[in-house]
């Protein structure tokens, strides 16, 4: 070949060399017949890609939400967060802790960062999910002959709470109210279906108990004359409830 030693081309970059322009430098050639004029060249070392990407995240409805944080994708060089993240960006949501079940934007944007990346940002999702609500629901006192009553139990969401008897000679359900039907005791199941935003509630049972109605019996007044025979003695009732007669007393009083 014409050249007895070819010349190279050297630059200062390096892997870890900031973004910008280097120059390249030619040198160390060798010809019988040639003198050589070098020319230096530019490395331009280009901006890395650096992913700003807002966390996916998940809640319960009816709950704060979480802390929104970010993720840096694309970091090299044994770059981190803490080298490269000058100021740290803003992330908000839309959804507030009213908001129905559903998908909810994660907006990502601003902050400041190292001049070796080109920025970009990518946006989450919030998901917020059905909650299980718990009822609330206590022990119950009656008695005979009183009126249907509700039964009390609460629970956050605002599907109507049923209830259900397990013993129809004490208690029944008309209208989902509590309607006494005899003295002694009853399990009351109330039960709550799901909607969008809540699942189905758990099962609470309590104790109904239902005391007798106070029945108050009284002798008549009788008289008669010395030597006769007693008169019929008879009785009297005060107290009889829902429609009740004596015909309700499984043994009359004598």
């Amino acid at each position: 070949t014409a050249l007895s030693t070819a010349p190279t081309a050297t630059t200062t970059a390096t892997a870890a060399s900031p973004a910008g322009d280097y120059a390249i430098t030619a040198s160390g050639g060798v010809s019988a017949n040639y003198d050589f004029s070098y020319t230096a060249g530019t490395l331009t070392v280009d901006k890395a890609a650096l992913t700003v990407k807002a966390d996916n995240k998940i809640r319960a409805y009816n709950t704060a939400n979480p802390a929104l944080t970010a993720s840096y994708i694309g970091l090299v060089n044994g770059d981190t967060p803490a080298t490269v993240v000058l100021s740290a960006p803003s992330l908000s949501t839309t959804a507030t802790i009213s908001s129905p079940a559903g998908d909810y934007p994660i907006t990502v944007n601003g902050g400041s960062y190292s001049s070796n990346y080109t920025v970009s940002y990518s946006n989450g999702t919030l998901t917020v999910g059905s909650t299980t609500p718990t009822i609330t629901f206590a022990d119950m006192a009656k008695v005979y002959g009183d009126s249907d009553f509700e039964g009390g139990a609460s629970s956050p969401s605002p599907v109507t709470i049923t209830y259900s008897s397990d013993n129809a000679s004490v208690a029944t359900i008309v209208d989902n109210k509590i309607h006494i039907v005899g003295a002694g005791t009853a399990n009351i199941t109330a039960s709550q279906a799901g909607d969008g935003n809540y699942t189905a509630a758990a099962p609470v049972s309590k104790v109904l108990t239902v005391d007798k109605a106070i029945l108050t019996v009284t002798a008549a007044n009788q008289s008669k004359t010395y030597g006769s025979a007693n008169p019929a003695l008879t009785v009297s009732y005060s107290g009889f409830v829902n429609g009740d007669d004596a015909t309700a007393l499984s043994t009359a009083p004598t």
